[in-house]
């Protein structure tokens, strides 16, 4: 079966006007990609726009288009490092923190001690087992697990006395 001289001329002529719509669309487009500046003003807030007013003319700088939050790399190494430093130290604090508090407690210590004195020390072995607890997602859910190198917590029963 052939085609109608009539049948691939509208073919052509629509597929013609198909790419002819994108090219007006695609020049419409060109303008939205203006230049940017930044400017301060008085009340010291910045601004972004593709227009400057008048009284800003004289302070307002070209913004490029990757270079509005770059930071020097220097800055940048340095706090992660200070960040880094302060985390360290912050964990050494803990764990001290946890291993005074938390010393093993024998059987014969746990049964003369008060209510209040078996709380906290579950208390203390919970807290000492969570900075050590590790997580994972496994299929969207988070699983906690404790790590096994937490052998300085020890493990202290939940009380069955009322807290006080």
């Amino acid at each position: 079966m052939r085609l109608k001289p009539s049948r691939i001329r509208t073919s052509i002529q629509g597929t013609v006007t198909y790419y002819g719509f994108i090219v007006i669309l695609s020049l419409f487009a060109l303008p939205a990609f203006s230049a940017m500046y930044t400017w301060v003003d008085e009340a010291g807030r910045r601004h972004y726009s593709d227009k400057v007013p008048p009284k800003y003319k004289s302070q307002a700088s070209l913004v490029g288009g990757n270079k509005t939050n770059v930071m020097k790399s220097t800055e940048v190494r340095e706090r992660n490092r200070e960040m880094v430093q302060q985390v360290s130290k912050q964990t050494v604090q803990r764990s001290n923190k946890s291993k005074s508090a938390n010393r093993p407690v024998s059987a014969e210590e746990y049964a003369q001690m008060s209510c209040r004195q078996k709380w906290q020390a579950f208390r203390n072995s919970e807290q000492c087992y969570s900075m050590c607890a590790d997580s994972e997602t496994v299929y969207g859910a988070r699983k906690w697990r404790n790590v096994a190198q937490c052998g300085h917590c020890s493990d202290v029963k939940k009380p069955l006395c009322k807290e006080e």
